[in-house]
């Protein structure tokens, strides 16, 4: 038998040291420059325990977390994986297919004195400042792409998220959780100039004191440029004793077995907020709102039906970067409410005010129309179906843990239970006082129909 001729020797021998030099460069020196690119592109901020590569160019980064992490505010993702498409230098530009980022985790802590604690987000590139807002720090916008450069994203993805915020300053602590974190975004182009419209899908669930749990979900697109929005989010009934601990003090409030549901709609135009909100108020069949352990609320002489319930609508109005010029207005969603609102009003009690991570929000009432009831109901149902699709049962997975070597800053996330479908809820802080403008014009002892006198014989 004849050998093979010495130059196919030599042309095997070549393809075999080209896998092996592609198998050593992927597996070993490339994965330690794609380690340091990423620190030095992050200022040294953020760290990567592990870096793989696999043919053509995929990379996936695992353990990334910031330096300067705390117990207090954190930042961490455990698999970053990147597909990119091409690359061109004349252009300066980067197309990536797709970015997933698998269990992110963002932890902040609001602490005694008001001061939010936020992760420290690397500021490699400096393109301005957010003046703080109402207890918020001011920070930097600033991404790790040098400005020359120019990235496309066709799909970010991310998968099991967590937001964990802590709040000191509350009666008793407070410690609530966006768990199950789903969002589906694209397309998106770093830096930001030039940017075409960013449509995003989230779902996730709330979860608050008790355990009490809340599915959410929200649609819409963004432009970022503009910065142009338009949104419409599902929250599912929830025990608004998740919140509990903000209901401690004085006074101190009671809400029983009270549960909210929401659908919203919000658009944003060159700075301009409006939004409409929609509110369902569940499960009154028991002493509905107490004041001091008294009973000042009587939904029962209120809300008729076998499941006694109330509904109605928040209309918002102002600019997006201050929230304290924003204008509300309150207005009945069912013949119930409309009842109470009116009553309400003749005993000089016109607008509600909101107590708002330290600042204040006051909400008019107003009475509605037959028509403006039904169009109430109308809008609900219609953001109620156009997010259906959206909400499908939640994944059961194992509770949530803090990442290694950080302590654990409250309970486990548990999964909602078939007796409370939850929803996500108003802001934690909210506490909503009933605010009279002109008290003076109730008469001495007069007590509207359905609020229950301040008497010893309605304590709970």
């Amino acid at each position: 038998m004849r050998r093979p001729p010495s130059l196919l020797r030599g042309f095997l021998l070549l393809v075999l040291l080209f896998l092996v030099g592609e198998y050593v460069a992927l597996t070993h020196l490339a994965p330690r420059y794609v380690l340091q690119a990423v620190q030095h592109a992050a200022g040294g901020e953020i760290v990567a325990a592990q870096a793989r590569l696999s043919f053509p160019l995929t990379t996936t980064l695992q353990g990334l977390r910031l330096v300067n992490n705390t117990p207090q505010s954190a930042l961490t993702i455990q698999r970053a994986a990147i597909w990119p498409r091409w690359l061109s230098l004349p252009s300066r530009t980067l197309w990536l297919d797709a970015v997933e980022l698998d269990r992110p985790i963002l932890r902040l802590t609001r602490t005694h004195d008001g001061t939010f604690l936020w992760p420290n987000i690397p500021q490699a590139v400096t393109t301005g400042t957010i003046r703080p807002r109402w207890g918020f720090p001011s920070t930097t916008r600033a991404t790790p792409v040098p400005a020359s450069w120019q990235v496309r994203i066709d799909s970010i993805k991310v998968v099991d998220g967590v937001i964990e915020l802590v709040d000191e300053k509350s009666a008793s602590p407070f410690h609530g959780v966006l768990d199950h974190l789903s969002l589906i975004a694209g397309p998106l182009t770093v830096p930001l100039g030039g940017s075409p419209q960013l449509s995003f899908a989230i779902r996730g669930q709330a979860v608050g004191h008790g355990g009490h749990a809340a599915p959410f979900y929200c649609s819409g697109w963004l432009n970022v440029t503009t910065k142009d929005l338009q949104a419409t989010c599902r929250l599912e009934p929830l025990a608004l004793a998740a919140f509990e601990p903000y209901y401690q003090g004085s006074p101190e409030v009671r809400v029983y077995a009270m549960t909210l549901a929401s659908t919203s709609h919000w658009m944003v135009r060159a700075n301009t907020l409006s939004g409409r909100i929609q509110l369902e108020l569940g499960r009154l069949g028991e002493g509905d709102l107490s004041i001091r352990g008294r009973t000042v609320l009587d939904v029962k002489h209120i809300a008729g039906g076998p499941t006694p319930r109330l509904s109605g609508e928040i209309t918002l109005a102002g600019p997006l970067d201050d929230p304290r010029r924003w204008r509300a207005e309150f207005s009945p969603g069912d013949d119930q409410m409309q009842q109470l609102v009116t009553r309400l009003l003749d005993h000089g009690i016109q607008m509600i005010k909101i107590l708002l991570w330290g600042g204040e929000m006051r909400i008019s009432l107003v009475p509605a129309s037959k028509e403006a009831m039904a169009n109430i109901e109308a809008a609900s149902k219609e953001i109620q179906e156009a997010l259906e699709i959206l909400a499908v049962p939640l994944p059961e997975e194992a509770p949530f843990v803090p990442p290694a070597g950080e302590p654990p800053s409250g309970p486990a996330a548990p999964e909602p239970t078939p007796e409370s479908p939850a929803a996500s809820p108003p802001a934690p802080s909210v506490l909503p006082e009933l605010q009279a403008s002109s008290p003076s014009s109730s008469p001495a002892g007069a007590q509207p129909q359905g609020l229950a006198p301040t008497s010893p014989a309605n304590t709970p």
